[in-house]
């Protein structure tokens, strides 16, 4: 059970830190739902769990629609996926300064309690919609951060992948499309899963293959 694992390893790991697991998987994998599940089994053992959504940190609507249709049009005529699309879909400098570097600030100070103020974060993806957020951490805090992917950002504790089909992702994107009330061809979520989403992926489990041991 992930987490009984989880909880074992802030005993092991953090016992008297923050600790931050990243929990990536395909666009439709069950991130949000898996996380909250996740956040409820932690604090019924007594640890304190705050959960940032890596969709604060996505580069927009506007601009990824643009980077997806280019992408579609690039991998359709024979071409490759782009060594940057990761940093053209998320605003990975900020993890990695907010995220990342918020923790480790925070692990090395003397403070049993703080404040953190994050900047800049998109809501649901929405193009003009930054805004800041405060929150409350402690030295008993699990930080918990999904988001598509994140095994090559170092600096994470621990790292849960959720494994699902290409064809299982993609069926739930174009359910989610439905549900939205988005009004699009469903052969559109298909191919973003099946050419670039699931590619990307499999790209980043060849080259940053995570430690069984954590």
């Amino acid at each position: 059970e992930v987490g009984t694992w989880v909880y074992q390893k802030k005993k092991d790991i953090r016992s008297k830190e923050l600790m931050l697991v990243g929990l990536e998987g395909l666009t439709s994998s069950g991130k949000t739902t898996f996380s909250e599940a996740l956040e409820g089994n932690l604090r019924s053992r007594g640890l304190e769990c705050l959960k940032i959504e890596g969709d604060g940190f996505h580069q927009g609507w506007r601009k990824v629609t643009q980077v997806i249709k280019e992408t579609l049009a690039l991998v359709e005529s024979g071409g490759s996926l782009s060594e940057d699309l990761i940093q053209r879909i998320l605003r990975e400098e900020e993890i990695r300064n907010q995220i990342v570097g918020m923790s480790k600030s925070f692990n090395a100070s003397q403070e049993e309690r703080g404040e953190i103020t994050l900047h800049n974060l998109l809501k649901f993806k929405e193009d003009g919609s930054e805004h800041s957020m405060n929150y409350s951490i402690s030295r008993n805090t699990i930080l918990i951060f999904p988001a598509a992917y994140l095994r090559h950002i170092p600096g994470f504790d621990l790292m849960v992948y959720l494994d699902v089909s290409c064809e299982v992702a993609a069926e739930r994107k174009v359910e989610r499309d439905r549900q939205r009330g988005v009004q699009r061809d469903p052969e559109i979520p298909r191919k973003m899963v099946r050419m670039i989403e699931y590619p990307l992926m499999l790209r980043q489990i060849e080259r940053f293959p995570l430690d069984p041991k954590n």
